[in-house]
C-alpha cells in the first residue's frame, strides 16, 4: 500500500485527513497508520529491523549499555495481554543484552485515564529488571503523555516521547546515511507522512535546488539568512531627494 500511495495510484490515505468515502462513517486511522508505517519492519531481515529500533532509541538519547550491534528483533502488533499497547519490540544484542520496548501510538485519539501507567506496570511485572525496559509514547504532540507522567511518574527516565514530526525527521536522517538498507521503505514512509500533513525537518541540503529557478539564487548564495550589518552609508543610494548629511536621524 505504501507504494500505491507514494506513487499516487490510490487516494486511500485521504481518509486519514477526514475525507471519507460515501457511506463510510468511521476509520481506524491510528491502526492503519501504525500498520502502514511500521508493518514492513516485520518482513525485513531481523538485523535490519533491529538496527532501525536501535537507531531510533539512540536518537532519543536512550542510554543503551550494549556496545555490540543488535542481532535480532521481535515485533508484536496489538498484543492481547490485557494492556492493549499498539506494539512491543524486543531487541537482542550479540553480547546477550535484551532491550524491551513498549509502544503506545496516538493520532487524534485521547489517552484514557492512567492508560500509560497501567501499560507500563503490566508490561514490566514479569521482567527481572526494568533497566532495559522503555515505554515510547508516539503522538502528534506529547503534552498529554507528559501530563500523565507529572500526575503519577511510575517510569523514572524510562518514558520516552516522540512526535510524528520528529519520527519523520529521524527517518529522513537515517535514509540519507543508509542508502542501501532501509532507504526505499524510509523514503516511502516519509512521503506518506507528508501526504497526511506530517512534514519533519529535512535540513538545508535542498536549498539550492529549491531556489534554482527563482532568479534570486545568486544573490543569496553567500548570505542565505542575513547579510550582516554594514552601516548606513548605503542609504543615500536609495533616497531620490537631497538630504541634510548632518541631520539624517536626529537634530538634538
Amino acid at each position: 500500500m505504501l507504494q500505491a500511495i507514494t506513487r499516487k495510484k490510490t487516494s486511500r490515505h485521504m481518509r486519514h485527513l477526514g475525507i471519507r468515502d460515501k457511506g463510510e462513517n468511521s476509520v481506524r486511522t491510528e491502526d492503519e497508520i501504525t500498520s502502514l508505517v511500521f508493518g514492513p519492519l516485520e518482513y525485513m531481515d531481523k538485523r535490519l529491523s533491529a538496527y532501525f529500533w536501535h537507531y531510533l532509541l539512540s536518537e532519543l538519547g536512550t542510554p543503551i549499555t550494549s556496545s555490540s550491534p543488535p542481532l535480532d528483533c521481535t515485533i508484536d502488533f496489538w498484543p492481547k495481554d490485557g494492556i492493549e499497547p499498539d506494539m512491543t519490540v524486543t531487541l537482542k544484542y550479540s553480547d546477550g543484552e535484551t532491550v524491551f520496548l513498549l509502544i503506545e501510538i496516538k493520532w487524534d485519539a485521547d489517552l484514557s485515564k492512567r492508560q500509560l501507567q497501567k501499560q507500563w506496570q503490566t508490561f514490566t511485572e514479569d521482567k527481572i529488571s526494568h533497566a532495559t525496559c522503555y515505554h515510547l509514547f508516539l503522538a502528534k504532540e506529547t503534552r498529554k503523555g507528559r501530563k500523565a507522567q507529572e500526575d503519577d511518574d511510575v517510569w523514572g527516565d524510562k518514558l520516552l516521547f516522540l512526535t510524528w514530526y520528529q519520527l519523520s525527521s529521524i527517518m529522513n536522517k537515517l535514509q540519507r546515511s543508509d542508502h542501501t538498507k532501509h532507504s526505499s521503505w524510509l523514503a516511502q514512509v516519509v512521503t506518506f507522512l507528508e501526504f497526511i500533513n506530517v512534514r519533519g525537518f529535512r535540513g538545508f541540503h535542498r536549498t539550492e535546488e529549491i531556489f534554482a529557478n527563482t532568479g534570486i539564487l545568486a544573490s543569496i548564495r553567500k548570505h542565505l539568512f542575513w547579510y550582516g550589518f554594514k552601516g548606513f552609508f548605503h542609504i543615500e543610494t536609495h533616497i531620490q531627494t537631497p538630504i541634510n548629511r548632518a541631520t539624517i536621524f536626529f537634530r538634538g
